[in-house]
């Protein structure tokens, strides 16, 4: 009985390769793969079984949804006619965007505060009763404090979503945790944050815009007091002006002095009394469309996508190793010595991986047997 014979009584696989011939044959190929469709099969299954325990294992999450829209700054009259007059009060940005709140929900600043802020569904890992923050909830005690709140922070930031609709520029944000209760906590306090934060920065530059318009008040009631005792000089030494087509022009160029700047002093005490009505206002800078909610139902598991992607998964790879091991069958019938050394090179590095030192024993000792004696 010949080696080729004696091989396929061993283990009865279709050689992948045909004798004489480097090219894969496609019909052997697909032999290979029938010959071994229940290992196929079979582990497509384990693989798509232990993505389904996993699923079943992991806590049921719960999210919750809440949408608001930004209040923009409605139109300043102020600020228009100042820009008439090439002036530029501070805080006009255009930070208002949606897309800044997006950003502004991701920011660690205000993640920060929400990991720090106790929650009445929040359970302590410490074991005491009462409202706990995130850290105590998510993080156990012992390891310092900053690193317990930075594992809470970029646990937030995979828990915490938020979207932009471009058509109605409505935000949308999602807080997912494993209690429904706490979903919502979470949602709400990031709404208040949001609109805390953005309220201290509107009232910070309204503080800045009331001292600049303050500042710039003085400056332009003095010009225009001296403008207007030019134009009372003028008026007291030329008394009969308008025979003088000069004297005429004189006159003409300081009264428009004098208009224009009580033009520009009127704009600028406008300016500085919304400014100062804007320093305390504390109405919200958002519009709260949809109120976080408990949700009532968990979140899905994706249980068929994982049943779905495990097996196509597990039948890959066992293609994958059937046509491994057929095509070394095939060498191992076909090419005796290049299945040796195969075989032989296998074992020293499945052993170079169990002793790492050892290739680096052998590269020292033949660098020392080519060096001449």
């Amino acid at each position: 009985m010949s080696s080729m014979e004696t091989a396929r009584l061993r283990d009865p696989l279709p050689p992948i390769v045909r004798p004489g011939d480097e090219d894969v044959s496609l019909l052997a190929a697909v032999n290979v793969l029938l010959a071994n469709r229940w290992k196929i099969i079979m582990l497509g299954v384990a693989v798509a079984a232990v993505l389904v325990g996993i699923g079943l294992i992991r806590p049921r999450q719960y999210t919750a949804k809440a949408s608001f829209v930004p209040q923009s700054r409605a139109p300043q009259a102020v600020s228009g006619i100042a820009a008439q007059f090439g002036l530029t009060l501070p805080g006009q940005k255009g930070d208002e965007s949606p897309a800044f709140y997006v950003e502004l929900l991701e920011s660690r600043g205000v993640l920060r505060a929400a990991a720090l802020t106790s929650y009445s569904a929040a359970t302590s890992r410490t074991g005491t009763r009462g409202p706990s923050t995130l850290v105590d909830a998510y993080q156990k005690p012992g390891k310092p404090l900053e690193l317990r709140i930075d594992a809470t922070i970029k646990r937030l930031q995979k828990d915490v979503g938020s979207s932009v609709s471009n058509k109605s520029g409505m935000v949308t944000l999602t807080a997912r945790s494993e209690s429904a209760q706490l979903s919502q906590q979470i949602a709400a306090r990031l709404l208040q944050l949001l609109n805390q934060f953005n309220l201290d920065r509107r009232q910070s530059q309204a503080a800045e815009e009331r001292r600049f318009a303050e500042s710039r008040v003085a400056e332009v009631k003095g010009e225009l007091r001296a403008a207007e005792d030019r134009l009372q000089y003028f008026l007291q030494a030329n008394r009969d002006y308008t025979n003088s087509p000069n004297l005429r022009f004189q006159e003409e160029r300081l009264t428009a002095d004098i208009t224009l700047l009580r033009q520009l002093y009127t704009t600028l005490s406008q300016a500085y009394e919304q400014a100062k009505i804007d320093e305390v206002r504390d109405t919200p800078v958002i519009t709260v469309v949809e109120v976080p909610e408990v949700p009532v139902r968990p979140d899905s598991r994706g249980l068929l996508l994982r049943a779905l992607g495990g097996m196509v998964v597990g039948m890959m790879l066992g293609v994958a190793l059937a046509m491994v091991r057929a095509v070394t069958q095939t060498h191992r019938v076909q090419r005796s010595e290049e299945f040796a050394a195969y075989m032989a090179l296998k074992h020293e590095t499945l052993a170079d991986f169990k002793r790492p030192w050892r290739p680096l024993v052998r590269a020292i000792r033949g660098r020392d047997a080519a060096l001449p004696s």
